[in-house]
């Protein structure tokens, strides 16, 4: 796997609940963005500052492949880090 991709990636661990663990069961609100906000946060706000030093230190081309999934992620940021800010049980 290219190095890219595994630091991009390597988060993704933090964000999920141990197993056996579940807030979906207990869906409770204010539990929920804690978690979110403690375990969460932190993972997202180093993907984003990753994710814009690819294009501000010229590591990745913005045309390539993951330029554009980059360039996505950047432009829907908002919408995608809601979870970490609103308290809502689906």
């Amino acid at each position: 796997m290219p190095a890219k991709i595994k630091v991009a990636t390597s988060g993704r661990a933090l964000i999920s609940l141990p197993p056996g663990e579940s807030l979906q069961h207990s869906c409770r609100r204010r539990q929920r963005l804690k978690f979110h906000q403690t375990h969460s946060a932190p993972v997202m706000e180093e993907l984003h500052q990753w994710m814009e030093a690819q294009f501000a230190e010229h590591k990745t081309e913005p045309n390539s492949g993951l330029g554009k999934a980059i360039s996505y992620l950047l432009r829907h940021w908002t919408k995608l880090t809601l979870f970490l800010y609103r308290s809502r049980c689906w």
